[in-house]
């Protein structure tokens, strides 16, 4: 049986699928809403070099937000 890791008592982490410069983004499944999910996992040298990482993240964000936004849950 595959080690399964989880986050929050509600996220597993089955399988990574991609990776870039802020963190890993793997499949998973979340208990909860008994659905799979994409989870992305931020290194923590993503926010020691970011100091104002969700600052300037907020601010590239496109103003007003498009109509159809994917619903983050």
């Amino acid at each position: 049986m595959p080690d399964v890791r989880r986050i929050a008592e509600r996220y597993e982490l089955l399988e990574q699928f991609s990776h870039g410069g802020m963190g890993d983004v793997w499949r998973g499944y979340d208990a909860v809403l008994d659905r799979p999910v994409a989870v992305k996992l931020i290194r923590p040298q993503a926010w020691s070099t970011r100091t104002s990482f969700s600052g300037s993240w907020w601010r590239s964000s496109p103003w007003p937000p498009p109509p159809d936004p994917v619903r983050p849950f």
